[in-house]
């Protein structure tokens, strides 16, 4: 064995042209798989915390059913008591900052202009932008809400263009009361917030928890209590505990993967096309590598009969030509691991800006590197290697030693 091995590695190096050309094969496929697995992951985890940082938050405590009722219910699942409920989770290990929220459905009118549906998130202003840190990055006119703000609003972009205000225009929000009644409150437009997904940026409004309690009478109640790790990597371990703790409560808690179900499933789908076409590239390295092969064999057609004519037995040459095409796949595969790494470091440093789709918005995607895909895709370059030479070494069975001395 450790002759064929040492055989097998002078062909590699003999054969400068055939080694080059499939070594390029495997480092090029290789490359362009984890670059565009770790430009996924980098995209996924910041469109991840656009949603737990601008929206959502990491963990939401919510009354039982609630993700039942419709936003013009919502009022129905209403927390009781919610400062005490809060200070009591801010002093919970793994809890660093709470708010409180509450979202409603209504109607909003600008002078005397036709109402239109709007869906209201009426937020702590001094811990909403703790919970949410990014909220204030997609301001795009004016300001988010201050303690300063208690008759202000922030209305989405789209919801702007839909009734014509600008900063300063006073709004008017008609809602029902948890009892039933109909009330309504004037707001001062303070600022422009641009949502990312298109039906929240059609309908959003923000406005002061205080000015909304005052609307909907509720006093000391809100409908969701919005949440931020110490460490995000625990969520899981954390909405755990909560739930043992909230339960006999009538409340639950849900993560932001449970709430963001929508963001979710598109990144399913986003690794299942990762996954497509990683299976393409390695069809397409295996092609190229035993089209290399079989053009090889050709080429050596006289070396192997003087191989089989000398004595060495037909599977001893498909021992050979597999060991030769392995050595190139280990080292293809560790060159193009390698080379793949460092690139996704200097971009995971400098970052890649882009506009996201159908905006704006431009977003700086911080590639990561996925160390278990990366030992995968050297093993299966590798394997990519074996199985490709199989072929033309099968096809050594079929070659006659007089034949093959005859090629010039």
């Amino acid at each position: 064995m450790l002759k064929t091995l040492k055989f097998a590695a002078n062909n590699v190096a003999a054969n400068k042209k055939r080694t080059l050309i499939t070594l390029a094969v495997i480092i090029i496929g290789l490359c362009s798989i984890n670059i565009g697995k770790g430009l996924m992951a980098g995209l996924q985890k910041e469109s991840e915390l656009g949603v737990t940082e601008g929206r959502t938050g990491e963990i939401q405590i919510h009354k039982q059913g609630y993700f039942d009722a419709s936003e013009f219910s919502m009022l129905n699942y209403s927390i009781d008591n919610s400062s005490r409920f809060q200070d009591e989770l801010k002093k919970l290990e793994g809890v660093e900052n709470v708010a409180g929220r509450i979202q409603f459905g209504g109607l909003l009118a600008k002078g005397d202009e036709t109402a239109v549906v709007v869906f209201c998130r009426a937020a702590d202003i001094v811990n909403e932008t703790k919970v949410c840190p990014r909220i204030e990055a997609n301001i795009i006119e004016g300001r988010f809400l201050t303690k300063d703000d208690t008759n202000g609003a922030v209305v989405a972009s789209g919801l702007k263009k839909g009734i014509g205000a600008s900063i300063g225009d006073l709004v008017i929000i008609v809602a029902n009361t948890k009892d039933g009644f109909q009330n309504a409150v004037e707001l001062q437009v303070v600022g422009i917030i641009e949502e990312k997904a298109a039906q929240a940026n059609a309908r959003l409004v923000y406005l002061p928890i205080g000015k909304a309690q005052e609307l909907l009478y509720m006093d000391d109640e809100v409908t969701e209590i919005v949440i931020k790790s110490s460490d995000n990597s625990n969520l899981d371990a954390l909405n755990e505990k909560l739930n043992q703790l909230i339960q006999s409560r009538g409340l639950e808690s849900n993560t932001w993967e449970d709430v963001a179900t929508f963001f979710v499933d598109i990144m399913k789908k986003q690794n299942a096309v990762v996954f497509i076409l990683c299976l393409i590239f390695y069809l397409i390295v295996i092609a190229s590598i035993t089209n290399t092969m079989v053009l090889t064999l050709f080429e050596r057609k006289k070396e192997i009969g003087t191989l089989m004519a000398i004595g060495i037995k037909a599977k001893d040459v498909i021992l050979l030509i597999v060991t030769e095409s392995t050595i190139i796949g280990i080292i293809g595969s560790l060159i193009g691991v390698l080379l793949s790494a460092i690139i996704i470091i200097i971009l995971s440093k400098v970052g890649w800006t882009r506009t996201l789709p159908q905006t704006n918005t431009f977003v700086t995607i911080y590639p990561l590197i996925n160390a278990p895909f990366m030992l995968l895709s050297f093993i299966l370059g590798v394997l990519s290697s074996i199985v490709a030479s199989i072929y033309p070494a099968r096809k050594v069975l079929k070659v006659n030693p007089v034949d093959a001395l005859r090629t010039v």
